[in-house]
């Protein structure tokens, strides 16, 4: 191993070990997107459709990389635009391949639908969230509004299946109460 590389190597430990951010390369970030995916397809084949698009299972995955923002937080953020809301789920990577949520589209479409929703102030029809992965939770609206998200976190599509399942058996029943009603 050459001095410099050596010497970087050390520095980013150094930085890391004191909670510091360090910027992953696009390299390194594709490696962690395919290593995530890999978890969450089952280790079936993905295939990249985009940008930061992938085909897994036949669903339509958006994912998302943020590097770790304030050295004394667990807090990462991502903002949901088009291409989130035309995915069938989107994956939130939070620093590293052993911190991600697998979201469903219709949860992350509630955040940005809420008339509170907080909204971008580049992109107008962006909104922004904030996940604080030490408490499994979402801030996604004005004043505070959060949202529990543990039951997506480190998920594969096997355990959500059951997750949409069930979702989708609760919305079944509430049209049937609300047809009896």
């Amino acid at each position: 191993m050459g001095v410099t590389l050596l010497f970087k190597s050390m520095l980013q430990t150094c930085l890391e070990n004191r909670g510091a951010t360090v910027k992953k390369s696009k390299e390194e970030i594709a490696e962690v997107k395919e290593k995530v995916l890999d978890f969450v397809g089952d280790k079936l084949d993905f295939f990249r459709t985009g940008r930061a698009t992938y085909d897994v299972w036949s669903f339509n995955v958006h994912v998302r990389f943020c590097s770790k923002q304030l050295p004394e937080k667990e807090q990462y953020w991502f903002n949901i635009n088009s291409n989130t809301l035309r995915a069938d789920f989107e994956v939130w990577i939070c620093g590293g391949q052993d911190s991600f949520y697998v979201m469903p589209t219709e949860v992350i479409r509630d955040m940005y639908e809420d008339p509170d929703s907080i909204v971008d102030s580049t992109y107008p029809d962006f909104r922004v969230v904030t996940v604080f992965v030490e408490d499994h939770e979402v801030l996604y609206a004005k004043p505070g509004v959060r949202m529990k998200i543990e039951k997506f976190y480190c998920k594969g599509f096997l355990d959500m299946m059951e997750i949409i399942e069930q979702k989708d058996r609760e919305r079944r029943q509430q049209k049937t109460e609300t047809t009896i009603n």
